[in-house]
């Protein structure tokens, strides 16, 4: 597998993440979830924006709330780290020309001359050509995978 359809499957998986964490936000209760910790234990508080408030919640009386509101907080940081992941990933498949080496490489005037530094076949020129270790770049997207879930 080459470098674009590597960073094409990263993309796939970032575009399921990012439609997973829009549905849970579409049911998601209203307010934002504030964790402190103190005493050995979670406190939790729903930070209402538009009332200006912040209102203690119980965990046991409470703990359907905290949870959907935890479960919204986990989603948006998912979506963000997601979508940046995505425009990044879009930013670079779009400006990163994988022909413009293997022609530089080839350049047939100039090989007569000098030993060009690697030897291509004809199909490399038709296929995609990158100088990334593949290894690296499918440990990277392990990690990755564990990060994003």
């Amino acid at each position: 597998m080459g470098l674009r359809e590597s960073l094409l499957e990263e993309r796939d998986k970032l575009n399921f993440l990012i439609e997973k964490a829009l549905k849970d936000l579409e049911v998601a209760p209203e307010g934002n979830v504030i964790i402190s910790f103190g005493h050995g234990q979670d406190y939790f508080y729903l930070s209402d924006t538009q009332k200006h408030e912040i209102v203690y919640l119980k965990k046991k009386k409470e703990k359907a709330l905290i949870k959907a509101l935890c479960k919204k907080r986990y989603a948006m940081n998912v979506l963000k780290a997601a979508y940046e992941q995505r425009e990044i990933i879009d930013r670079f498949l779009c400006r990163y020309d994988f022909k413009a080496v293997p022609e530089a490489i080839k350049a047939p005037r100039l090989k007569e001359y000098c030993k060009p530094y690697l030897e291509l076949d004809d199909k490399d020129s038709d296929e995609e050509f990158s100088i990334v270790d593949y290894e690296l770049v499918a440990q990277l997207r392990d990690l990755c995978s564990k990060i994003l879930g």
